[in-house]
């Protein structure tokens, strides 16, 4: 994991992405290493669209109020890097609904609706 955000860091995304990819292979049921595949997938390979993919397929239990907002970020991240500004809105808005506290997550989507 720090090895891969270190490659990321020095400009070697497409070495972070390999060592992401390991880990997602090793532990396909850890929900934080899913996570981080999809954002690698986002940050490093550069597919949106297969970061969406892997965002959707990614079930996170109710209460799970971090691994939540987590996926709703990256969520919000993809779908505004594709254009989809209504869809990166209706993610955030969500979250915000759910977790009425989540100033983070407040904050991205009231900038979203400025844009």
């Amino acid at each position: 994991y720090r090895q891969a955000l270190a490659d990321r860091k020095m400009g070697r995304p497409e070495l972070a992405a390999e060592l992401i990819g390991i880990a997602a292979r090793r532990f396909p049921a850890d929900l934080e290493v899913r996570l981080l595949a999809a954002e690698s997938q986002l940050l490093d390979v550069k597919n949106t669209q297969a970061a969406i993919d892997a965002l959707a397929a990614i079930q996170i239990p109710t209460d799970n109020r971090v691994l939540r907002t987590r996926r709703a970020m990256l969520q919000a991240d993809a779908f505004e890097a594709t254009g989809q500004k209504d869809a990166a809105v209706a993610v955030l808005q969500q979250l915000v609904e759910a977790f009425p506290t989540a100033a983070r997550a407040k904050e991205r989507l009231d900038a979203l609706k400025v844009k």
